[in-house]
């Protein structure tokens, strides 16, 4: 942990890995979204399946996007929020759809963020960051439960839409100069 947090811009990049994979969490109850939004239990993996395929179209787009700047995967995200957001207010199968782009979008920002924080890793220390990185989203996700459990999918998208505020702050490049007020940091 102390390695994480001594070398420079990589103790963001790690909770930003940490957050975003955290996010990946709220999959598991898409199953019930379907369920609560009038999916007959018997149909419900096909009515899901969509998901786990955009999922992996986003995943797939990640190397395509890994120039992108952090304002723009923060801008991804937020939108992903604001689809599951949408989603949950409709609250008909047809919402499905939305929670499906809300998934791809987590997925390709998920990967860029991993390659964001893999570049900043040198690579004798690359496995325990890693690992830290791994443990911080397990910690990460029970706030993922948490909100499941608070407000479902509405506050899932709250979250979501959290961690795109962070994301820039997190992902700031190592050395970069914060200007606030006319002050150098």
């Amino acid at each position: 942990m102390r390695a994480t947090a001594a070398l420079p811009g990589v103790g963001g990049a790690v909770l930003a890995v940490a957050l975003v994979t955290a996010l990946d969490t709220a999959e598991e109850y898409f199953g019930l979204l379907a369920v609560d939004w009038g999916v007959p239990t018997t149909a419900v993996p096909l009515a899901v399946v969509a998901v786990p395929l955009t999922g992996a179209a986003g995943a797939s787009l990640g190397g395509a996007a890994v120039r992108l700047r952090a304002g723009a995967l923060a801008a991804m995200l937020s939108a992903a929020a604001l689809l599951l957001a949408a989603a949950a207010w409709m609250a008909r199968p047809a919402g499905l759809l939305a929670v499906a782009a809300c998934y791809g979008l987590g997925q390709l920002v998920q990967v860029v963020v991993g390659a964001r924080l893999q570049q900043r890793i040198p690579s004798s220390q690359r496995a325990t960051v890693t690992s830290v990185a791994g443990l911080g989203s397990e910690i990460a996700a029970f706030a993922v439960h948490a909100a499941w459990a608070v407000g479902q999918a509405p506050a899932i998208a709250a979250l979501v839409g959290l961690v795109a505020i962070l994301l820039p702050a997190l992902l700031r490049p190592p050395g970069s100069v914060v200007r606030r007020r006319g002050v150098r940091r």
